[in-house]
Order: C-alpha cells, then sequence, then structure tokens
C-alpha cells in the first residue's frame, strides 16, 4: 500500500511465473504474496500479473484479520 504511479517492483521479472503464497483483499485491490528467487517474501497488487492457474491448495484458509485472535495487529498495520 503506498504505491505510486512511480513504484517499482523489483526484483520482480517479466514473463517470470511466480508461486503465490497468500492473498490479501483490499476493499479496492487484491494483494499476492510470492517470493522472488534471491529475494525476500512482498506482497503485490494482483493487477500486476495473468493468473495462469486459478485454483486454491487444498491445504489454504481464510482469516479475517479483525476478528481473528492474533491478527489484529496485522489488521491495523495495513490500514484497518
Amino acid at each position: 500500500m503506498g504505491e505510486t504511479d512511480e513504484t517499482q517492483f523489483n526484483p520482480l521479472e517479466i514473463g517470470v511465473k511466480y508461486k503465490v503464497y497468500g492473498v490479501m483483499f483490499y476493499p479496492t485491490r487484491t494483494d499476492l504474496l510470492l517470493c522472488p528467487e534471491g529475494s525476500n517474501p512482498m506482497w503485490v497488487p494482483s493487477n500486476l500479473f495473468e493468473v495462469l492457474d486459478n485454483e486454491l491448495p487444498g491445504n489454504w484458509g481464510c482469516v479475517i484479520a479483525e476478528k481473528t485472535d492474533g491478527y489484529f495487529d496485522l489488521y491495523e498495520s495495513f490500514g484497518g
């Protein structure tokens, strides 16, 4: 959050397939948690990507941060 038209999402590369490790829904957008090779995990806007496989892993779950014990700090950190 807080990106501008000038924001660069280094070290992402055009044409590279990235595995998604998490999805975060905001009222106005959806972000994906990726971990580019040789980099730390990062949240990036989903509109930068084409989804090639839209199936969710069977072991994924959903957390509503503002209503789940242990997640409220995360909710506040991201503008709750």
